[in-house]
């Protein structure tokens, strides 16, 4: 359709034989044919479909401890110091309490350093962790 408007545009001297149709059905099919039933009728259906769908994702859970496993696993994988912010990235769905608790509880056991303070301070692994 929009290959047609463009030639419309440069002044096209016949209408192709496809377009030519599709305004014919559409000038016959005006007034007498009401879409308002048709697209409520899509949309209940995807109203419907969608409040199952939610529903459903409700229902599924993380395991306990997932999020846990995660950022001991991002840390496990870092060499040198790194940043908080470094593990939010690596843990998108883990908040940052989160992190800040399994920091503070590697940090009691001894298996990390914290290497400063405030927003800027980088942890440290102080031994291989499990």
């Amino acid at each position: 359709m929009v290959k047609t408007l463009r030639k419309f545009s440069l002044g096209l001297e016949n209408v192709p034989a496809g377009t030519s149709w599709f305004l014919a059905d559409l000038g016959e099919a005006k007034g007498k044919h009401d879409p308002w039933p048709y697209i409520n009728y899509v949309l209940f259906i995807l109203k419907q479909a969608y409040r199952e769908f939610e529903g459903r994702v409700g229902m599924v859970t993380s395991p306990k401890g997932t999020k846990t496993e995660l950022v001991l696993s991002a840390i496990g994988s870092k060499f040198g110091p790194f940043r908080i912010a470094d593990l939010q990235r690596q843990c998108p769905g883990v908040g940052i309490d989160m992190i800040r608790r399994i920091l503070k509880n590697l940090k009691a056991r001894g298996e990390i350093q914290c290497l400063g303070r405030g927003q800027k301070a980088k942890w440290q692994k102080v031994k291989n962790m499990k």
